[in-house]
């Protein structure tokens, strides 16, 4: 046991979202925050987010198994979807029933810009830590609010063009300039949707080498978050489309290389949607090498208590560790400015 199930108590009882549909980021932050070696962090922050919180309704009748696309993208049914997911995790091996429901799932990657993917990978990475009931629980958390989330974008499948993200941005329609979105991330996703080019996007780009994949992904979005954010408007936004994929990277490594595939190339697609509605071309210099350590960047980030600028402080550290590039530290130091 570790700080972080200290936080999960805390949480234990959280509804998943507050304020009319606001993602509840406490597991994944509290988690975050210990795999940034900050774990004296976690429980002070815990406590005063918990504070904005409302309660979580009771779990409802299971979703059928059989009919459980019936369910998927009603927020109403969170409850049902809870309970179905409470049973699926509470005993024996986790990591086959992750591997199901990823798979069945994927395609609303999108749904709330990600947030359900993201809770369950933080889920899984403490899950692999230390297998722990409330770690379970918190599991199913995370699934049954991305299936009461999940959002589907178009798809027309075609032979996989073999492009890296880099080159496949290039080929991504654009929501006009004098179009612009209004409301949360999921209604601005819905305008990719239209754009008729949109659904041959998924193809663009081969996701079967995850270890190369993610991390080609994660910097491809980092430079258009710094693109996008040289003057703030759209911030939230573009975060989601490093966190969502880095998220996924947190679980190829316990689901079947069929399922870390198809999850992949959803988080591309998803990723391709957020920059079709808000996103900028990069340009070079955009990465310009930010001067700030790995340490003074995570003080900055806990100093914050943003729960954006602690999460997708995280999630560039991390892709940088595993392969490293300027642009995710000049996006971690451009984040922490305009969200401290």
């Amino acid at each position: 046991m570790d700080r972080f199930d200290d936080a999960l108590v805390i949480l234990d009882g959280a509804g998943p979202d507050y304020a009319g549909g606001f993602a509840n980021h406490g597991p994944m932050v509290a988690e975050a925050l210990f795999a940034l070696d900050r774990a004296d962090a976690v429980v002070p922050w815990t406590e005063r987010y918990r504070r904005k919180l409302g309660d979580e309704p009771a779990p409802g009748t299971p979703v059928d198994r059989a009919a459980f696309r019936e369910a998927l993208g009603q927020m109403r049914r969170y409850p049902d979807w809870l309970a179905l997911f409470l049973g699926e995790f509470r005993e024996g091996p986790w990591k086959p029933a992750v591997d199901r429901w990823v798979y069945e799932l994927a395609p609303g990657f999108a749904g709330a810009a990600a947030h359900g993917v993201i809770r369950v990978g933080h889920a899984v990475r403490s899950l692999a830590r230390l297998d722990a009931p409330g770690r379970r629980k918190e599991l199913a958390r995370g699934f049954a609010y991305w299936a009461a989330t999940h959002q589907t974008l178009p798809v027309k499948e075609t032979r996989p063009a073999h492009l890296t993200p880099d080159q496949a941005l290039a080929h991504v329609p654009k929501v006009p300039p004098d179009v612009r979105p209004s409301g949360s991330i999921a209604q601005g996703l819905k305008l990719a949707a239209t754009l008729p080019e949109f659904p041959a996007v998924i193809s663009l780009v081969d996701s079967g080498a995850p270890e190369s994949f993610v991390p080609a992904l994660g910097e491809t979005f980092a430079r258009v978050f710094l693109a996008g954010t040289r003057t703030p408007g759209r911030t939230i936004a573009l975060i989601h489309a490093v966190t969502g994929p880095a998220a996924a990277g947190l679980i190829v490594p316990h689901v079947s290389g069929r399922t870390a595939a198809r999850l992949l190339a959803c988080a591309w697609q998803a990723c391709a949607a957020i920059y079709a509605v808000f996103g900028r071309p990069p340009e070079a210099g955009d990465a310009e090498p930010s001067r700030a350590s790995r340490e003074e960047l995570i003080g900055a980030a806990v100093k914050s208590g943003d729960e954006h600028a602690i999460k997708f402080t995280e999630a560039c550290l991390r892709l940088d560790a595993a392969m490293p590039s300027p642009a995710y530290r000049a996006a971690a130091s451009r984040a922490l400015e305009l969200l401290s």
